[in-house]
């Protein structure tokens, strides 16, 4: 294009702005000036009574997403160019790695995105050249991200994770990342909270101040009941947090937010919530900053003040896991979408951790323990993080079967040493 090359630049960003009666269309497109192809291109229509808060909205959310096309478009066009192995990797396994990774990236941001067909490319990837490793971390963390998110069952997530990431690691045994992921699925598929400690703590000898590595052994001190290990842990994460940039470090502060507030800290929460919205202006890890925010505001009595966060939550991915949303309605007195929720059809409620909460807040306490146990048995992230300490659970924690729940989590896990220890002087000091 020519304006390209007067310019200089790659690509170009347009954009125009149409007042129709009470409407303004706004529309932005990302063009790639060498050979005049649309990147990416999309329509804002907003009530132009809104005004300039709306506008700066609409700018942030466009400059957002377009950060992510171009950087994706990069990677699809000139990547090859970038990796060092290029030469040993199929071009069409290439082709499905950056397809696969398209999936990840279009949900983040709140542009689509399918998990079945982020899985197929992957393991089209693999069928093409078994020699290429990213593929099979890519496999990996899309049925751990598929597990938590509730959207695959643990019989079908653990299998597939384990295999593609013991894959990984024989063709990249030094691969940081892929430690991470392997000491990932141990805490979260396997419940081997000993392993997963291990390997975690090996890490952080390499490569000091990890915040992953950080975060999860917090999560490892909040489930085996250690809370202020896992506030001062959680420190260190917010700390290491500081140099990441973006969506990880958003996504990061976002899960903090979560453990955090299940650990009795939730001004500290909503302190990680409110960063990670200032990170991201759409998309599943907007989703999940603004979900973090409400459970914070929740717990600490703020109802008011939930109220149109909830609104845009639902907006955002109300369509995907809408069971995210029925203890938020229900605590805000709305009990009658609460219920909605739950009578729909065409829904498919399958997280049951917030299922759990939201039976809980509408006063059904035997579907409250239904679902608890069911998420126990699915190894639900959420739940297992919250279940022996936060405040959510304070009122059923005198009904028998909420020991139940306990002796029945116990049994499925493998204890850290310290864990042990400690129960054992806890047990000795009773008698």
């Amino acid at each position: 294009m020519l304006v390209g090359e007067q310019l200089g630049v790659g690509y170009l960003l347009e954009g125009s702005v149409r007042q129709q009666g009470d409407t303004l269309r706004i529309t932005a497109q990302l063009i790639r000036t060498n050979d005049g192809s649309h990147v990416w291109s999309k329509t804002y229509e907003r009530p132009a009574a809104r005004g300039f808060e709306m506008q700066s909205a609409v700018a942030a959310n466009i400059a957002y997403i377009t950060a992510s096309e171009l950087g994706h478009d990069m990677l699809a066009n000139y990547g090859w160019k970038l990796f060092g192995e290029a030469a040993e990797i199929d071009p069409l396994a290439f082709k499905h790695w950056v397809n696969g990774f398209n999936e990840y990236r279009k949900f983040q941001i709140g542009e689509g995105g399918n998990l079945a067909t982020r899985i197929q490319f992957f393991e089209n990837a693999i069928e093409v050249d078994p020699s290429f490793y990213q593929p099979y971390v890519g496999l990996a963390n899309a049925n751990l991200g598929g597990h938590w998110a509730s959207q695959l069952p643990l019989q079908t997530a653990r299998p597939a994770a384990r295999a593609a990431i013991i894959r990984a690691m024989e063709l990249r045994p030094g691969d940081s990342w892929v430690q991470t992921q392997l000491a990932f699925i141990h805490l979260a598929l396997d419940l081997d909270y000993a392993q997963s400690k291990a390997f975690l703590e090996r890490m952080l000898q390499v490569q000091p101040g990890d915040a992953w590595d950080l975060y999860f052994l917090a999560n490892i001190d909040l489930r085996e009941g250690r809370v202020s290990d896992a506030l001062r842990r959680l420190v260190d994460v917010d700390d290491a947090a500081k140099s990441m940039q973006g969506d990880e470090r958003a996504a990061l502060l976002g899960f903090s937010s979560i453990l955090r507030c299940s650990a009795g800290d939730c001004e500290g929460a909503l302190s990680d919530s409110e960063q990670a919205m200032k990170l991201v202006s759409a998309g599943d890890i907007r989703a999940l900053a603004l979900m973090a925010r409400i459970l914070g505001l929740l717990t600490l009595g703020n109802v008011e003040e939930v109220k149109p966060w909830i609104d845009e939550a639902w907006r955002l991915n109300g369509h995907i896991s809408p069971e995210r949303y029925i203890y938020a309605f229900a605590m805000i007195g709305e009990t009658a979408k609460a219920r909605d929720i739950l009578a729909d059809s065409r829904y498919e409620l399958t997280d049951h951790f917030f299922l759990a909460l939201g039976h809980l807040a509408l006063g059904d306490i035997d579907k409250t323990f239904t679902a608890i146990e069911a998420g126990i048995e699915n190894h639900n992230v959420y739940l297992l993080h919250t279940l022996i300490v936060a405040e959510h659970w304070d009122p059923i924690r005198d009904d028998p079967r909420f020991d139940e729940m306990l002796a029945l989590l116990d049994a499925k896990v493998t204890h850290t040493e310290q864990y042990l220890r400690d129960h054992k002087i806890s047990q000795a000091a009773k008698q």
